[in-house]
């Protein structure tokens, strides 16, 4: 009666191994040329029957008719066979792609499996031929086969971490492919944006010469000017469009690297907080298993063939746990570059070196009383000062006489200004002209400056650093440092003017700092390159 009912419980686990058999992921039914052959014999008997009716239709059409359809059946009879190769061939070709989505671990796992349904299949052989065992043994048989079950389940419960780690190899490539679109943006962004401040820079010029100048140009030069001003604005309202949508584009796709990330953080943890259980659990089954195919080989001697290739099986996966560390520790390796260069990829490193330079002198400059007041000292006067010669310009360009007559003669930077210009000072037209002439030459520079605040920033942080007027700026008292600094704007102003440098043939000045500003299209729209101008003509010092 016990052994009725061993058998019957053997059957359903049987039926139970069948079930998960077919699941365990093993290839489709095969499509056989039968079913192929049936559908291919109704679409020739469909092409007959159309057949029979242009042929019907072809003897009212004349001959040469006749002559041109000939070649067309011949083809049709070539598409039908073109047709069923490549229907052959798809079907060779779905077969090797279902082989190929098998990775290294899934088919392991499916070895594995099958590896236990054919020692399930032995346990029940041994059973059906040892039912002269006694009753001692048959309990001790069915208690080891309820135990292999119990071992079978935590067994597949290890593979479950492969999951984990194929989803990390399809993180990776998500990653890498998303870098790679950031890497071209930002440097799309990079090549548009200098256009973008030359156009800027040449429309305000057009502004400019609209507001100042509109008086003496003809009609005919308005409406060229107007033009190019139309352009400019469509052209810039285009480029503000396409950077807006980059950077969209570029914000969505930060927001996934960051997704993934979290995602691949979050895994990574959960299979730190599963490795140690998951080493019990292996190191566990290797144990019982060892064990209880030791015993059932005691049981049934005749299974000793099949266990052999079990036992070997246990002792190369266990002698393979470095190099499957190994591994890991190299994805583990490889992902964390993948971020880093991801995140590097974001910042430009030429303008993080100049900001991390940047950052470095002001706090040098910061910690010294000296420096520090020299540094604010220049910025302020050099500020001040160029906004005392736009308004002087203003004026004699809007012909405000009380203004030219009364306000600028007490305006300190106007008098300098006044000392560096030609001419006698009785003549007052003339010497009017002059210093209009000198003060439009100024105007021009400070126009071609991308930004002015910033270069005047720039040029006062390099020139307090510098050695030689770092030495001046310590051994003057604190009494002397606006007189120096002041003293440095004025030698800018004068070179702006040309006050140093040789004159022509005709007596006009060369004016140099005016000129490589206007002929360097980096000082256009660069700030650090146009004060680096200014420190290497004005000053002699070298920018860092």
């Amino acid at each position: 009666m016990r052994i009725e009912c061993v058998r019957a419980s053997l059957d359903i686990i049987e039926q139970l191994d069948q079930k998960r058999y077919s699941e365990s992921g093993l290839p489709p039914r095969p499509i056989y040329d039968d079913d192929e052959d049936e559908e291919e014999e109704e679409e020739e008997e469909e092409e007959e029957e159309q057949e029979q009716e242009e042929e019907e239709e072809e003897d009212e059409v004349e001959k040469h008719d006749k002559k041109e359809k000939i070649p067309i059946q011949e083809n049709e009879g070539k598409i039908r066979r073109n047709r069923k190769s490549i229907q052959e061939a798809n079907q060779i070709l779905i077969s090797t792609e279902n082989e190929q989505t098998l990775t290294g671990d899934l088919s392991s796992s499916l070895l594995e499996r099958l590896k236990f349904e054919k020692l399930t299949i032995e346990f029940q052989k041994g059973l059906s031929s040892n039912s002269n065992l006694s009753p001692e043994q048959q309990d001790r048989f069915i208690q080891l086969f309820e135990e292999y079950q119990v071992f079978q389940r935590e067994y597949f419960s290890t593979m479950a971490a492969l999951q984990l780690v194929e989803s990390e190899q399809a993180e990776a490539n998500a990653i890498e492919v998303l870098q790679q679109i950031i890497a071209d943006h930002a440097s799309l962004e990079n090549r548009i944006r200098p256009q973008m401040k030359q156009l800027l820079y040449q429309q305000t010029r057009l502004e400019y010469r609209l507001n100042y100048q509109l008086e003496q140009l003809s009609r005919r030069q308005v409406n060229g000017i107007m033009n190019d001003l139309s352009y400019y604005e469509k052209y810039l309202k285009d480029l503000n469009q396409t950077l807006e949508a980059m950077s969209a584009i570029r914000n969505n796709y930060e927001e996934s690297i960051r997704q993934h990330i979290q995602k691949t953080q979050s895994l990574k943890n959960e299979l730190e907080q599963n490795q140690d259980l998951v080493k019990q659990l292996h190191q566990k089954t290797q144990s019982h298993m060892v064990t209880f195919v030791t015993e059932i080989k005691q049981l049934l001697p005749q299974a000793k063939s099949a266990l052999a290739g079990f036992e070997t099986a246990l002792k190369t996966k266990n002698n393979d746990s470095l190099m499957h560390v190994l591994s890991a520790e190299d994805e583990k390796l490889n992902s964390d570059f993948g971020v880093l260069a991801s995140r590097l990829s974001t910042v430009p490193i030429f303008d993080y070196v100049n900001r991390l330079m940047e950052i470095c002198q002001l706090s040098y400059i910061y910690q010294h009383d000296k420096l520090k007041d020299f540094f604010e000292y220049f910025v302020r006067f050099s500020v001040q000062t160029f906004i005392e010669i736009a308004y002087a310009h203003s004026c004699f360009a809007n012909q405000d006489e009380k203004a030219i007559t009364e306000q600028l003669p007490r305006i300190e930077t106007i008098k300098f200004v006044a000392e560096l210009t030609p001419g006698d000072p009785k003549n007052k037209e003339s010497y009017e002209h002059s210093l209009h002439k000198e003060l439009t030459v100024a105007q021009e520079y400070l126009d071609l400056l991308p930004d002015r605040d910033a270069v005047v920033v720039q040029v006062g942080r390099h020139l307090t650093v510098s050695p030689v007027h770092h030495a001046e700026i310590k051994a003057a008292e604190e009494s002397q440092i606006p007189i120096l600094a002041k003293q440095r704007v004025k030698e800018w102003v004068a070179s702006i003017l040309g006050a140093f440098d040789s004159k022509d043939q005709q007596g006009n000045k060369s004016r140099q700092l005016l000129q490589i500003t206007k002929n360097d299209s980096m000082a256009l729209v660069d700030t650090c390159h146009a004060a680096s101008i200014v420190l290497k003509h004005t000053f002699g010092v070298h920018a860092l």
